[in-house]
């Protein structure tokens, strides 16, 4: 994951801490390894590496045609170091080492300085369309990051290596890699609204202004997560064509929410996805718009 954020000191607490700013002078990017089950994406030569098809690439297919190989993301980003990071991808210098952390979920994060500014957030999903690597998310913009040391409900985030107060870069074909994957154009759901009605400032704001408060809520709340989780993507799956915004931002936005409390990504991402189009097959009356007799 990826995160823009406040600099947040890591302390004993019970719920983790949500960033959305700069941590100090320097501007960071979270790469998250997910450890949770998940299946393989139905076409491993597109599915693995988004956006790079691998059996057009210089290499043998023995390393990516196997599913034994891939079992969570940090072997996905080894088959991407291996394609693209020749055959010394992980520079040694202390100015490339990232800051590493390990999550309750058995995962990890790692903490780079951005490579460029305007990132997007790109999470991966299940059928190998979007993040940087099968199980390995990009988050940035708007988003939130749990700190190194932070204390969760689920565990602790365990600080393993690197300097929080000083980051490390990104070997150069990594950053290219993450400039490519968070900076494509995501996709817009289709509509059958007329385009007079859709989108502009007003929509957009109310529903960031839904999910923000939801998600305050949410970060308050010890028990009923789940459901409140379930009830808030719902409500703002029948808004978000009338928004005019980005699904798989909206999406983001809300597992986001959900992690912040404590739950896992792969729950949280089970729970937003499932609620969010239960609520797009049931639209709502637009705020401030009158339902016409009939």
């Amino acid at each position: 994951m990826a995160v823009i954020g406040q600099r947040v000191q890591p302390r004993q607490q019970r719920r983790p801490c949500a960033c959305r700013q700069r941590w100090g002078h320097v501007v960071e990017l979270l790469i998250a390894l997910d450890r949770f089950v998940a299946d393989l994406p139905p076409r491993l030569s597109t599915g693995l590496l988004p956006g790079i098809d691998l059996a057009a690439e210089p290499i043998p297919v023995g390393q990516w045609d196997d599913p034994a190989r891939f079992r969570d993301g940090r072997d996905a980003l080894t088959l991407l170091a291996r394609l693209r990071g020749g055959p010394r991808p992980w520079p040694p210098g202390p100015e490339h080492q990232p800051v590493t952390v390990g999550t309750p979920s058995d995962g990890a994060h790692l903490w780079y300085q951005a490579p460029a500014d305007r990132l997007r957030q790109s999470l991966s999903d299940p059928q190998g369309r979007f993040g940087l690597a099968w199980q390995v998310d990009l988050k940035a913009g708007w988003s939130y990051g749990i700190a190194p040391g932070a204390v969760t409900t689920t565990g602790t985030y365990q600080l393993r290596g690197g300097d929080p107060a000083r980051p490390g870069r990104m070997p150069a074909w990594l950053a290219r890699e993450v400039i490519r994957a968070a900076t494509a154009p995501p996709p817009r759901a289709a509509s059958s609204t007329p385009p007079s009605e859709l989108g502009g400032p007003g929509s957009a704001a109310y529903l960031t202004t839904v999910i923000s408060r939801g998600a305050v809520e949410l970060a308050a709340m010890t028990d009923g997560r789940k459901r409140a989780l379930s009830a808030l993507a719902y409500h703002v799956g029948g808004l978000l064509v009338w928004s005019g915004q980005s699904r798989e931002q909206i999406v983001s936005q809300l597992i986001d929410a959900g992690t912040a409390t404590g739950l896992r990504t792969g729950e949280a991402t089970r729970i937003v996805r499932r609620a969010l189009t239960n609520g797009e097959g049931r639209p709502l009356n637009p705020p401030g718009r009158r339902q016409q007799a009939v």
